[in-house]
């Protein structure tokens, strides 16, 4: 025995021998997949891009293998390790590579039958991941057999199995329990929609594509606001609102997953509540059980408007369903298949553009293709028309565009324009063949937009006619169409329309004399000037009083510093975005935490820089910034900037806002209306003009001068020459403005974009 033993070890130690050039790149590869593979579940397990392994890791792990002639690929994928720790390699894989090909990994030449192995592989690891109830693992490898079969030919059974693995996510979804998690886990997933649009327009069908931009676009805000009414009912002490909004919220999670198809056991028994309701015998009849569930929600919905009209409007919008109604015609949609007819007016387009992204993990992601829609009423149908921008030197021409065009005009000088050829390709591809098929009552442009479109100045685009958008247009934006139908349903069961509560608050006087902003001053006292009843906060009054004042008005108007900082994590971009009070600040997580909680505001008009920017999700579906967490706090309709504003223009179109805002009985169905005309005023007032409608404009200017005198002299005994320097810049150009409003110059006074079109309406309007 010990002899036959030996001879068995000299023959392994012969065989190592003979093929241990062979079996060192095997232990190579393995310990390569191992450690990619290590990588791939950690980024599975977080949904963190940084734990991805690099483009180079999975080449090797995948591609290294040319001297292993003895034990070769087939070894590797038959050892039981090795094929538990690859099987989600080829996925991450296609994705990195992007290719388009019929070939999965574009140029990589691969031994005949490795590509059907591979995808057995992807089919083996989803039967492994449905039996063992990993639904997060599930929906991953889903979507990406989805894009598989989409890249290689067959769309329609790509699409199906794509769909279902973004059913898995939204199931996953509604069981995430907190604000953060959820805001973090919703961006994580929403590329895949963007696999299933691109599925959808090349099968024609428009409609659901359409759809399915909506369904990828502000899905975090209305989980927060959704998620939000716990809180409210507990703060209005009622047991019975706590209870039946704890049962809606319970019934819609029933609601989503009834309508999955992921219903095996291990999945079923991590939700132990919820299991006599998710029993397979609980699915005999699909579609009626859907309408009893919606029916059943409907009643509690009632009740709860009946004792809590404002808590109600926060649950009134049902759950997304997963199905679309026939169309009956190719550019028609019926009413009840998304929204509400009342949403969209009659003079209104809605304009949606949503950027494809190619399949990257790269931080800033290429564009794959622009898509464009723009949807109005008609008759009792909704129009839909499209196009597509996929041509990749356009895309690739685009794309910095888009990215960089707030900066181009923020950097300008106050006597440049920007180019007109600047706008030209931008205009030509994205506005000009959507306005051709309006009708011609469309006087109002709605638009939704994702990924870097949601930073763009639309008002300053062009429509063919020589004309910029906001000479033909009142502008507003929105993150969603379903955030639209939410905020109206709110508003109609408010008690007024005409807002009566109003705060002026804001800073002229910071503690440190290089922030001073003297016109921020003006703009506080000459508007709070205009309503009688107003409350009123400056300087050092706003860090003490502004959360409780904020909580008891309807309209607010914030005049100060705004601050954006770009972060490397979600959670620093929302403490990162955030209002400079006096000695104080408020950010975007702070007022997400609640300190600023007002369920009867309306409207908040943010006069600071940069209010409306923020981070991208990591899907570039939304903001992360004020303008997500003031929609959280109760606001339906936000004024806010897209740049560095310039302190004197500023002040001018917020008084000129108000004025005509006020003589439309500051109707929030207005807001958007009398923006654009103060834009438009602003765009071609001259100082003579300026001279006679504010008289008092000499003073400000006087005084002003007076300012500048004084923070020169405080410069230069603090021997900061920067300042003593900024501060001269700026008196010479307030005396040449005194000259030309006593000469009463008809030269225009603000030339370029810059200085209106950073102020956009956000919401209702």
């Amino acid at each position: 025995m010990e002899d036959e033993e030996y001879e068995e070890d000299e023959d392994e130690l012969i065989f190592i021998k003979n093929n241990q050039q062979d079996l060192i790149i095997l232990l190579n590869t393995l310990r390569l997949i191992f450690v990619t593979q290590s990588k791939i579940y950690r980024f599975i397990s977080t949904q963190d891009n940084n734990y991805l392994p690099v483009k180079e890791e999975i080449d090797a792990a995948l591609i290294k293998r040319q001297s292993l002639n003895i034990l070769g690929i087939k070894i590797l994928i038959d050892n039981s390790f090795a094929k538990d720790n690859i099987k989600l390699i080829p996925v991450v894989y296609l994705l990195a590579s992007d290719s388009k090909s019929v070939n999965l990994f574009g140029n990589h030449r691969l031994e005949e039958g490795l590509e059907e192995l591979l995808k057995k592989i992807l089919k083996d690891s989803i039967d492994s991941a449905k039996r063992n109830g990993r639904e997060m693992e599930l929906a991953f490898l889903q979507c990406c057999q989805g894009k598989i079969l989409i890249n290689t030919g067959s769309t329609e059974n790509g699409l199906h199995t794509l769909l279902r693995g973004i059913e898995t996510y939204e199931g996953i979804r509604h069981s995430v329990s907190t604000d953060q998690l959820g805001l973090g886990f919703g961006s994580s997933y929403l590329e895949y929609y963007d696999w299933a649009i691109d599925a959808l327009i090349k099968l024609g069908n428009l409609s659901l594509a359409f759809e399915y931009t909506e369904r990828a676009t502000a899905r975090a805000i209305l989980d927060l606001v959704s998620r939000k009414t716990s809180r409210l009912g507990s703060i209005n002490e009622s047991n019975q609102v706590a209870q039946l909004i704890g049962e809606i919220q319970n019934l819609d999670f029933t609601i989503y997953f009834s309508q999955s198809s992921i219903y095996e056991a291990p999945f079923i028994a991590k939700f132990p509540p919820l299991k006599p309701r998710l029993e397979k015998k609980f699915y005999t009849d699909k579609k009626q059980r859907l309408k009893n569930l919606l029916k059943n929600r409907d009643s509690l919905v009632a009740k709860l408007k009946a004792i809590d009209p404002v808590s109600a409007t926060l649950v009134e919008v049902k759950p997304l369903t997963w199905k679309t109604s026939s169309e009956s015609e190719e550019n028609s949609i019926p009413f009840d298949v998304l929204w509400n007819s009342q949403t969209i007016a009659e003079t209104e387009t809605i304009l949606c553009f949503h950027v494809i992204h190619k399949v990257s993990f790269a931080k800033n992601k290429p564009w794959d293709k622009i898509v464009c829609f723009a949807l109005y009423k008609e008759h009792d149908s909704l129009q839909l028309h499209h196009h597509v921008v996929d041509d990749p030197e356009t895309v690739a021409k685009l794309q910095p565009l888009c990215q960089g065009i707030a900066s181009e005009v923020e950097k300008r000088e106050r006597d440049l324009i920007l180019k007109t050829n600047s706008l030209d390709p931008l205009s030509n591809n994205l506005i000009i063949p959507l306005l051709q098929h309006l009708p011609l009552r469309c006087n109002s442009l709605t638009i939704v937009a994702n990924s870097d479109l949601q930073f763009f100045p639309w008002s300053i685009l062009y429509d063919g006619d020589d004309k910029q958008l906001i000479e033909r247009f009142r502008i507003k934006t929105t993150p969603s169409l379903s955030l639209m139908y939410l905020l109206k349903q709110r508003e109609d069961l408010r008690h007024t329309d005409i807002p009566t509560k109003f705060l002026v608050a804001g800073v002229e006087q910071y503690p440190n004399p290089r922030e001073y902003l003297f016109w921020s001053g003006v703009e506080i006292n000459r508007i709070s000037q205009l309503y009688d009843s107003a409350s009123v906060l400056k300087d050092a009054d706003v860090d003490e009083h502004f959360a409780n004042q904020f909580k008891q008005a309807e309209v607010i108007h914030y005049s100060g510093h705004g601050n954006y900082r770009k972060s490397d994590s979600e959670q620093d971009a929302l403490d990162k975005t955030y209002l400079c009070l006096y000695n104080k600040t408020i950010s975007a997580t702070q007022i997400l935490d609640g300190a600023l909680e007002n369920p009867a505001a309306k409207v908040m008009i943010l006069s600071a820089c940069l209010t409306g920017q923020g981070d991208l999700t990591r899907s570039g579906s939304e903001i992360l910034g004020l303008e997500r967490a003031l929609f959280h706090a109760g606001l339906s309709s936000l004024v806010t900037t897209l740049w560095s504003v310039d302190d004197f223009a500023t002040a001018l179109l917020m008084l000129k806002l108000h004025l005509v805002w006020r003589q439309q009985k500051n109707s929030l169905e207005t807001l958007a209306d009398s923006l654009r005309e103060a834009q438009l005023w602003l765009k071609n007032l001259s100082w003579q003009q300026l001279k006679q409608e504010f008289p008092e404009i000499e003073r400000d200017v006087y005084n002003c001068l007076a300012t500048y005198q004084t923070r020169i002299t405080y410069a230069r005994a603090n021997e900061d020459e920067d300042a003593a320097k900024k501060n001269e810049n700026n008196l010479k150009y307030y005396q040449n403005a005194l000259k030309r409003i006593q000469s009463k110059s008809r030269m225009k006074i603000f030339i370029g974009d810059y200085f209106w079109a950073a102020f956009q309406v956000k919401g209702l309007g």
